[in-house]
């Protein structure tokens, strides 16, 4: 079995954040430089507890990473 190489040619610049919607998912997103976000990883809210703030440290944690120090909550846009 032959494995093909590949050539890095260009490293687009990438952006990182989360959103929180309406029924409490924390979605991370990322978008890459010209292209469309996308949601990366989802955090489901746990109705049997009070509280869910994990969901903002885990979101931290992931942050962290993939690289951003403070990753940033932006306002739930639903396409």
């Amino acid at each position: 079995m032959k494995i093909e190489q590949a050539t890095i040619v260009e490293i687009l610049p990438t952006e990182v954040w989360y959103e929180k919607d309406f029924f409490g998912t924390v979605h991370i997103k990322m978008q890459h430089q010209g292209m469309d976000p996308f949601t990366f990883i989802q955090l489901h809210y746990d109705y049997a507890y009070t509280s869910n703030s994990h969901q903002h440290d885990m979101a931290k944690k992931i942050g962290e990473l993939l690289g951003r120090e403070d990753i940033q909550q932006r306002e739930w846009k639903q396409k």
